[in-house]
């Protein structure tokens, strides 16, 4: 009798563990993308903003935006631009190697790779990587950036604010270039 009742309280706490995984799943992660959702992104900004603001260490956040998503919806129907959208991800993800980078799915047609302990250099070559990458399906992207050690004047906000407004003054740019 003891056996039967150890047996299923072992079968019911895995089945538990396997419920919380899915939850962790639903919770974290975009269902369209795979990547992480939005929701996941923020408390590890968090995360890392204390641990390099303790550390003294640069914390960098890459903003990416998809170009002229509302011609995709129109060329492709909705179902084309989400298949657009999910292999854009996965193409982000293929250049962000590093086991410390996260890629989040920040809005619909926006991005995020926040970057913990990141160079210039290092930055500057993973958006070459993305912008190389993602052009050779056909599609394009601007990418914004901003790396910060984390002080008393700045906050988790602040990093967002500057890597977005640089990511919108390259996408301005770019349609300056081609009218």
């Amino acid at each position: 009798m003891q056996y039967s009742i150890l047996a299923h309280l072992l079968s019911e706490n895995a089945r538990l563990k396997a419920e919380n995984v899915k939850l962790h799943d639903i919770a974290y992660t975009d269902p369209l993308t795979k990547v992480f959702s939005r929701r996941y992104f923020q408390e590890q900004l968090q995360r890392e903003w204390d641990r390099c603001y303790r550390q003294a260490r640069p914390l960098g956040l890459l903003f990416i935006d998809i170009d002229n998503l509302k011609m995709l919806n129109t060329a492709l129907g909705h179902y084309g631009a989400d298949q657009a959208i999910a292999l854009i991800a996965t193409k982000i993800k293929e250049c962000a190697k590093r086991a410390t980078d996260i890629v989040a799915r920040y809005g619909g047609d926006e991005f995020v790779v926040l970057l913990s302990d990141i160079e210039p250099y290092e930055l500057e070559y993973l958006i070459a990587c993305i912008e190389q990458t993602i052009g050779m399906t056909g599609y394009s992207v601007s990418c914004g950036y901003c790396i910060l050690i984390p002080g008393l004047n700045t906050t988790p906000q602040n990093l967002i604010e500057y890597a977005n407004q640089q990511m919108y003054n390259n996408k301005n740019t770019k349609k300056a270039e081609v009218a």
